[in-house]
């Protein structure tokens, strides 16, 4: 499980730089250009990897609002960040 949420931190972060240098959070674009490389590399579910990015998407967004309000933001990152699971990633 520690692996698991370990390669889901680096695909949040991966995707959070990734749209932060290319001033982008566009979910869409940020799947077209991240989604291959991190299920290669992580080996993480499609779901989760999709997960992922949803929420660096939302984290980028969140920064650019407040970056329009004037305020000093920087590149989200996590050190852990917690898995968004839902009805297609877990099952019980």
């Amino acid at each position: 499980m520690s692996q698991t949420i370990e390669q889901y931190t680096w695909s949040f972060n991966a995707v959070c730089k990734y749209g932060w240098e290319n001033n982008l959070a566009n979910g869409v674009e940020l799947h077209k250009a991240t989604y291959y490389d991190h299920r290669a590399i992580t080996g993480l579910p499609s779901q989760l990897v999709c997960a992922a990015r949803v929420k660096a998407t939302e984290a980028l967004k969140s920064v650019y609002s407040l970056k329009k309000k004037g305020k000093t933001v920087s590149c989200p990152t996590s050190k852990r960040c917690p898995i968004r699971y839902d009805a297609r990633s877990y099952t019980i």
